[in-house]
């Protein structure tokens, strides 16, 4: 990030900050301040400014979408890149998580929100379901980075629950002499 200070008047500084470029139009975007005081505190603003614009985890466009428009538009986005039935999936995975978050902002989402989701979903679905969730919840932020919507995935560093190997049905004696003589015809 760049910025810089322009004198406006006596004891009144502008200071501006490159922001990054808008994601969709590629356009340029500047965040202009305006410091009343010595030129010594607009450089301690400007400081301030190029600090919080290096440290943020989104763009200007994260702040204003939330989960669950994102989560849709990816789903749109990548629909003829995927067989219908996968598509099907990931819309199954997506509509697990929206009740849960998909009323935060991208730029609030955060791994917390995210681990505390899944283990709502687990609720409901068993933990290999809930793990294929969350790898398609992943893929979905990663995109997100690739598209300069989000500098971080807020899904790193999540934990996947437990795989609990479903226990499987045996037939007892009694179900097996019954299948064998059905399938004998006797």
């Amino acid at each position: 990030m760049r910025g810089h200070i322009r004198k406006r008047s006596e004891n009144s500084w502008t200071v501006v900050v490159e922001m990054p470029r808008d994601p969709e139009t590629k356009k340029r975007r500047q965040k202009w301040v305006t410091v009343h005081g010595t030129k010594k505190e607009a450089e301690k603003v400007l400081a301030e400014l190029l600090l919080e614009a290096g440290q943020r985890n989104y763009s200007v466009e994260a702040e204003k979408i939330t989960v669950e428009m994102y989560l849709k538009r990816w789903l749109e986005a990548i629909k003829s890149t995927i067989r219908e039935s996968t598509y099907g999936h990931y819309g199954n995975a997506v509509a697990a998580f929206i009740p849960y978050i998909g009323q935060i902002t991208l730029a609030k989402l955060n791994p917390l929100h995210i681990q505390e989701a899944l283990s709502k979903i687990l609720d409901t679905r068993s933990s290999g379901t809930a793990r294929e969730y969350l790898a398609i919840i992943k893929s979905a932020f990663n995109q997100a980075v690739k598209w300069e919507i989000l500098t971080k995935s807020p899904a790193m560093g999540i934990k996947l629950p437990k795989y609990e190997v479903p226990e499987k049905e045996v037939w007892t004696e009694e179900e097996v002499k019954y299948f064998f003589a059905v399938s004998q015809g006797i």
